[in-house]
C-alpha cells in the first residue's frame, strides 16, 4: 500500500513540476510577469534559473518522499 501511494505521490509531484516549467516558458515567451522588459539574453537567463529552481524543489520533494517511505518501512508495527 505504501509503495502505491509513493508512486502516485511521485507522479503528482512530477506533474506539478512539469506544469510549473511549462508556465515559466509561456511567461518568458509572452514577455509577461517577471520576464517583462528584459532583453532576450536576460529572459533566457531568468528562465534557466527558474527551471533549475523548480527542478531542485522537485528533487527535495522526492528525497522527502523517499525518506518518509524508508522510515515507515522500518517503523515498528
Amino acid at each position: 500500500m505504501v509503495t502505491l501511494f509513493r508512486f502516485r505521490e511521485t507522479g503528482h509531484n512530477l506533474q506539478l513540476t512539469a506544469d510549473a516549467v511549462e508556465y515559466e516558458i509561456s511567461c518568458a515567451t509572452k514577455g509577461i510577469y517577471g520576464y517583462k522588459d528584459l532583453s532576450e539574453k536576460e529572459v533566457y537567463t531568468k528562465l534557466a534559473e527558474e527551471v533549475e529552481r523548480l527542478i531542485n524543489e522537485q528533487r527535495k520533494r522526492q528525497q522527502q518522499l523517499e525518506q518518509s517511505s524508508d522510515t515507515s518501512k522500518h517503523a515498528p508495527e
